[in-house]
């Protein structure tokens, strides 16, 4: 698409996804309201929104509290089926395909030693052989190379990973191609937002993800391989205009310096360098 728009002087703004991370520092709240949101904006939509939560950093010393938290709010909030039946919040994933291969990186991640914690219930209803449909589940025990941790898994899949200190996880959080979101999750506000500014991302949201966090009036998008241009707010707007400019110098203006019109204006400024032969 970008060569395209480029072959014909096209401005574009392109948004190409993201592998966001959510950063709980260790004051983060593990509160029934705050796991709820978290849950949802790693699910929401089986999880196929490219600002998803996709990956979970969380300090080592809480890592076991905070599972136990997350899979208890997934037992509130995610119900897998028929997305048109009432009470179903996470439906099939978009084609066969895509179930083949976050079922692939399931098993990978299983194969080099973690662990999938299924979350959620299934519809009673729900007849999951007939559709794409992919437990959703976290999954422990990774580190940063496996495959569902560097890549967008795009899917009801997200690893939960241990860190050790901030600076660990700031560079963790940052490192790969893409920079699309990220969210920092603490009790005191003023240190997630320092955190956040120094996270490698388009948009930063705090104590919050995904939907629940946006707002029209700030621009979104990425950096990186995660595209170029803002949507939203002010600087959306601006993606769609083209400043054109009508412009009379004052000095060649009638009046405007004492000049008569056509006559060139005289140097002021201190000498330039002597011409070279």
């Amino acid at each position: 698409m970008g060569a395209a728009a480029a072959a014909a002087l096209t401005p574009t703004v392109m948004e190409l996804g993201g592998n966001d991370a959510a950063v709980l520092l260790d004051d983060a709240p593990l509160d029934d309201s705050a796991m709820d949101r978290l849950v949802l904006a790693s699910m929401a939509t089986a999880g196929q929104v490219c600002m998803a939560v996709k990956r979970i950093y969380v300090p080592r010393a809480r890592h076991d509290r905070f599972v136990d938290a997350f899979t208890a709010a997934a037992a509130r909030v995610v119900r897998l089926g028929d997305p048109l039946v009432p009470g179903v919040s996470v439906g099939p994933v978009i084609s066969a395909e895509s179930a083949a291969r976050l079922r692939a990186l399931t098993d990978d991640s299983l194969r080099r030693g973690g662990r999938a914690v299924p979350l959620g219930t299934v519809c009673p209803s729900a007849d999951t052989s007939a559709g794409h449909f992919v437990r959703p589940v976290a999954l422990l025990g990774l580190d940063d190379r496996a495959p569902v941790v560097r890549e967008e898994q795009f899917g009801p899949l997200v690893p939960v990973l241990a860190y050790d200190g901030e600076d660990e996880v700031i560079a963790r959080a940052g490192a790969g191609e893409l920079g699309l979101g990220a969210s920092v999750w603490s009790a005191d506000e003023e240190r997630a937002f320092a955190v956040a500014r120094r996270l490698d991302a388009g948009f930063c949201f705090v104590n919050t993800h995904n939907r629940t966090g946006m707002s029209l009036r700030a621009p979104f998008g990425g950096v990186k391989r995660s595209g170029h241009g803002r949507e939203y707010g002010a600087e959306g707007l601006m993606e769609y205009v083209q400043p054109c400019v009508t412009h009379a110098p004052a000095a060649f203006r009638g009046g405007g310096a004492g000049m008569a019109p056509g006559a060139y204006p005289v140097p002021t400024g201190p000498p330039g360098p002597p011409p070279r032969e």
